[in-house]
């Protein structure tokens, strides 16, 4: 057992018989008396601890690179056991590395903690420690568990005039794209990983006066069923309300970038610079140019119906080219491609106007 003064030490007054005590020469003061009494050591509440763990709101605990301050969550936490009239709770917040390496968060010292924007993609570990300080400056920290915050790279990249967003699926990128049309100049969509999306059927793109850039970035793109690519399935059609200008492209360093579908434009100029896709379809007047680039279906140019004045134009510089069909009213020049099949269906009406610089051919056939 440990003891305390239970008072202040006092000198008394009188002797053992009441007599007065005098201080002064050959007076004997008696010895001080202490009150003594049993004490207890002061020890903080062995119940302090964390009633409420980090939590992030639900829907909040995996983001995309890029996220923003909404999407960015708010950790928090809640301690109970202690008085707070006798005494003080303080915290800090931490990260901790996928190696263990911790790092202490600036001004991270509330109960909550706001993380920031601009993490990078991976996983990111938080925990808070708290801790109590009573008046008499005992103190005691406990720790709290780890939460986990992740951030994504999702799939598709787009970038307008106001910034750069990523998206899980192709359909959520595309109606991204849709949404800017009209209000971002240069609108560019980038594939970060191969995209087998189910969802993905046809949709159309209307364009004012943007550039809109597509860039496989060596990803294979569409719908694979039963284990196989289902070019039929996926259909990407470019239209526009006055001018308009895409531009395929792989940016990879090797070239493996696969469309598995058909590109169609109706009106706006499609140039392609790079890539793999199956089917490309340009009609209605339309400027195609055909840069580079690899085609395992038909690239079709031109109305197929009969007697159509489609007047689209064609140059071909490179390539290589399965099938290549040109109907009606079309300009077509090629200049240095490697083309299987060469078939031009045209009438006397709308004859077909075929120049060729170059190139390598299977087989040309008029009709």
């Amino acid at each position: 057992e440990e003891f305390r003064l239970g008072a202040d030490p006092t000198n008394p007054d009188t002797d053992g018989d009441g007599n007065m005590l005098v201080v002064g020469e050959g007076v004997e003061l008696p010895a001080i008396y202490v009150l003594v009494g049993e004490y207890g050591v002061a020890t903080l509440d062995e119940t302090f601890r964390f009633k409420t763990q980090p939590t992030i709101e639900e829907g909040k605990e995996t983001v995309l690179v890029g996220y923003d301050d909404k999407e960015a969550p708010e950790l928090s936490v809640e301690v109970e056991g202690v008085d707070t009239t006798a005494g003080t709770v303080t915290y800090q917040w931490y990260t901790r590395g996928k190696y263990g390496s911790e790092e202490t968060l600036d001004n991270a010292t509330e109960a909550t903690y706001k993380i920031p924007t601009g993490r990078s993609v991976g996983e990111h570990n938080y925990y808070c420690t708290a801790t109590y300080t009573d008046n008499a400056g005992n103190s005691k920290t406990i720790t709290s568990k780890l939460v986990t915050f992740t951030v994504e790279e999702g799939a598709v990249e787009v970038t307008l005039t106001g910034g750069t967003k990523h998206y899980r699926t192709l359909v959520e990128a595309l109606n991204e794209v849709d949404k800017a049309i009209g209000h971002s100049p240069q609108i560019t969509m980038r594939f970060i990983k191969d995209i087998n999306d189910a969802s993905m059927n046809s949709k159309t793109l209307t364009l004012h006066d943007e550039k809109l850039t597509i860039d496989l970035n060596g990803c294979e793109v569409g719908y694979k069923e039963d284990g196989s690519w289902n070019k039929d399935k996926f259909h990407l059609v470019f239209d526009a309300q006055s001018e308009g200008r895409v531009i395929v492209q792989d940016s990879s360093t090797g070239q493996s970038g696969y469309l598995h579908g058909t590109l169609e434009t109706k009106k706006p100029s499609l140039t392609i610079e790079s890539g793999t896709y199956d089917n490309l379809i340009a009609v209605n007047g339309t400027w195609l140019c055909l840069n580079g680039g690899t085609s395992k279906g038909t690239v079709t140019i031109g109305d197929t119906e009969v007697g159509t004045n489609d007047a689209t134009v064609c140059d071909i510089q490179k390539g290589t080219y399965d099938k290549v069909d040109v109907y009606n009213n079309v300009k077509l020049k090629v200049h240095d491609a490697d083309i299987t099949s060469l078939q031009v269906h045209h009438t006397t009406d709308a004859a077909a106007e075929v120049i060729l610089f170059g190139g390598y051919y299977g087989e040309i056939s008029v009709s």
